[in-house]
């Protein structure tokens, strides 16, 4: 389109009228093979990054909370799969399972803060 290669999803927001111009084409349900324009969201640079670190994307999935850790682990415990984990924290797929790959899901006497690294104290929210 006007001599530039783009990706669909931009190209769909743009044919639908959308102002795109210096700005991203965000994907709702974060499936980029999914370019139905009712999936689609135009907002910053700055939007998109909040949107990843609050879905545990990218550099920020490392960082969950005590308190959502060990849930996580009890819900795996319990057999709940990645996917419906990932869907009733909000985070991706992907953040869960490098957590879980992280975490030992045997019974340990080690609490969660020592297999962090962490030594201090930790409260709840």
């Amino acid at each position: 389109m006007k001599g530039k290669t783009q990706p669909v999803h931009r190209l769909i927001a743009e044919l639908a009228g959308w102002d795109i111009e210096g700005k991203v084409v965000m994907h709702i349900d974060d499936n980029p093979l999914n370019v139905r324009l009712d999936n689609l969201r135009v907002g910053t640079q700055a939007e998109n990054m909040a949107d990843m670190a609050q879905k545990g994307r990218g550099h920020t999935a490392s960082r969950f909370k005590a308190t959502e850790i060990a849930a996580i682990v009890r819900q795996r415990k319990m057999g709940g799969s990645i996917n419906q984990i990932a869907h009733a924290t909000g985070r991706s797929r992907k953040a869960v399972s490098a957590l879980l790959k992280r975490m030992p899901l045997k019974d340990s006497q080690e609490p969660v803060q020592g297999i962090l690294g962490f030594t201090g104290s930790i409260t709840s929210a």
